[in-house]
């Protein structure tokens, strides 16, 4: 099997790219501003910022939707209320403790993974995390 040019990137398993401008390919340019760079980083935060709230509230109305299968549900909502005051100081000043958040989610995905309808929002949330404060959870 031969291998085919490659005219690109190609990014495999764990990589994580931090970029503020890039240009690839023939010809390619990067003429944007650092205004228009930090505009676009800004808003990028904000999306991140409702991924989050959406993926939370999408768990939370999964639990409510099967809350026959689930055992200590209020407890688990409790759980993910204090997983989101932690994801949230790494929207302010103070940083999130990555072994905190490690754990509050553990517990969340442990405490909810037999209820095999709300294992999509839980990983909605889990990357929702990894997106806003760049920290993986497993």
């Amino acid at each position: 099997m031969m291998a085919s040019e490659n005219h690109g990137f190609i990014i495999s398993g764990d990589a994580k790219i931090n970029i503020g401008n890039v240009a690839v390919g023939k010809g390619a340019k990067v003429e944007n501003s650092q205004s228009e760079i930090h505009s676009a980083s800004e808003n990028a935060g904000k999306s991140a910022q409702e991924d989050f709230e959406a993926a939370l509230q999408e768990l939370v109305a999964a639990i409510e939707l099967h809350q026959s299968a689930i055992q200590d549900k209020d407890d688990i909502i409790q759980l993910i209320q204090t997983l989101s005051e932690e994801v949230h100081k790494g929207t302010q000043m103070e940083k999130p403790n990555k072994f905190t958040l490690k754990a509050l989610f553990r517990e969340v995905k442990e405490s909810l993974g037999s209820v095999v309808e709300i294992t999509g929002q839980i990983g909605n949330l889990q990357t929702a995390i990894n997106a806003l404060i760049g920290i993986a959870l497993l």
